[in-house]
């Protein structure tokens, strides 16, 4: 059977099962995606399209990972009496 990229991180996934992971690996996705076009942009000569890319990725990931932040932050306080 062939085997495709996203076969293997499916099975890193489902693996290495922790709350945010799901995300986490999106938002690796999106960093390797976002970074990759606007290093394109930035050579083509639009450093402004370049810098709003960056720029929205990166509010992309963080919304993303709003609940990954929301465990860490209960995780804190759980351990501080």
């Amino acid at each position: 059977s062939v085997k495709g990229p996203f076969t293997d991180l499916s099975e890193l996934i489902n693996r290495y099962e922790f709350v945010g992971s799901k995300q986490l690996f999106k938002a690796f996705g999106i960093g390797f995606c976002c970074e990759f076009t606007a290093q394109i942009c930035s050579e083509a000569g639009y450093h402004s399209l370049s810098d709003a890319l960056t720029f929205s990725c990166k509010i992309a990931i963080l919304c993303l990972c709003i609940p990954l932040w929301r465990e860490i932050i209960s995780l804190i306080g759980g351990l501080i009496p």
